[in-house]
């Protein structure tokens, strides 16, 4: 049996995922607001702590400071370094004051962030950490916290034996 045809409804998802894409506010899990001149940048990333290793969704919202409206902003200026060890760099097209985009950290450490509209330029920091616990780690974790939890129990039985002497 062939499913039917609906074509209203592939206009209607696409429609919707364009709605909620285009208007993504930039605090995710977790971001900083910042004033410079006419402007307040917001930006967020989720995962909140992004792990090395792991791709991050990085959003970006540039508002009038006065009005909180978007901004008449055409594309901001982004730079990701590592301790002046550039990891990227390049030019975002904003739609409606707002850009979004996916970021691999490869390694761990402070990321410093710098986004510019025009004249206005902003930094801040990202503080991304080791690579995330493989599930082998979590495994030796977990067996050393029951060894602990199991020699607890047996010296309190051993002196609660012992006093019963």
């Amino acid at each position: 049996m062939k499913p039917a045809n609906h074509p209203h409804l592939a206009f209607l998802a696409i429609f919707t995922l364009t709605i909620l894409t285009s208007h993504v506010s930039a605090h995710l899990d977790s971001g900083f607001d910042k004033t410079s001149g006419p402007y307040t940048f917001d930006i967020g990333w989720t995962p909140s702590a992004p792990n090395a290793g792991q791709s991050v969704l990085m959003a970006i919202n540039v508002v009038n400071a006065g009005t909180e409206q978007a901004a008449n902003v055409s594309s901001v200026w982004v730079r990701l370094d590592l301790k002046d060890d550039v990891k990227f760099a390049g030019t975002m097209t904003m739609e409606k004051g707002s850009t979004s985009f996916s970021y691999f950290f490869p390694k761990a450490g402070i990321r410093t962030i710098t986004i510019q509209a025009g004249h206005e330029k902003i930094t801040g920091d990202i503080w991304v950490p080791g690579e995330p616990p493989t599930g082998e780690t979590w495994a030796w974790l977990v067996a050393a916290i029951l060894a602990l939890i199991s020699g607890a129990l047996a010296y309190q039985t051993w002196k609660n034996m012992g006093s019963k002497k």
